[in-house]
């Protein structure tokens, strides 16, 4: 029966050893395969948002060779060649259509200049307005024709001041203008 025993002792023994063994060699394994794991899951996380990126870059591609797509439309229209013929006759008609009515819009002075870059890579054209109307409400309604996102023409205006107390009668003022071009 000792021998017995004492194969179990020996056994127990081994077993323990074996396994002190186990642990002592492997107990980094773990942390290593739940550090693998979590940088597995940040990577995948990446991917998706990397594939979403992709696919949101493919659309707008096919949205920019797309013929008639509005991206296409807005980006011909600050390419197109421009002339200062083009500008002052775009003026002059929204001036030309209020006079035949009871207001007036008296153009006393244009001065344009072309090609300085801006910071958003367009040329940058400067246009000054040295302006008479009749009343507060023509030279808004003038304003709002200068700056009407559906127009021919895109103009900007980059300040604007005039003297409130002159509003009884004609309107003296100087509106300067920017406008953007390819």
């Amino acid at each position: 029966m000792k021998k017995h025993t004492q194969n179990n002792f020996l056994s127990y023994l081994i077993i323990l050893g074996a396994l002190f063994i186990l642990i002592f060699f492997t107990r980094d394994i773990y942390s290593q395969i739940q550090e693998q794991t979590d940088e597995l899951e940040i990577q995948n996380v990446e991917l998706t948002s990397q594939k979403a990126e992709l696919t949101r870059l493919k659309k707008l591609q096919q949205d920019l060779l797309a013929e008639d797509s509005e991206a296409d439309k807005e980006i011909k229209w600050f390419s197109w060649e421009f002339s200062d013929e083009n500008i002052v006759n775009h003026i002059y008609s929204y001036a030309q259509k209020v006079n035949l009515w009871d207001e007036r819009i008296i153009i006393r002075d244009i001065s344009l200049s072309w090609g300085e870059k801006s910071d958003i890579w367009f040329s940058k054209a400067d246009i000054s307005l040295d302006i008479i109307t009749s009343g507060e409400e023509t030279l808004f309604s003038f304003i709002n024709y200068l700056t009407d996102e559906d127009s021919e023409f895109r103009f900007y205006i980059t300040n604007f001041d005039y003297d409130l107390w002159a509003t009884n009668g004609n309107i003296t003022v100087n509106i300067p203008l920017t406008f953007y071009y390819k």
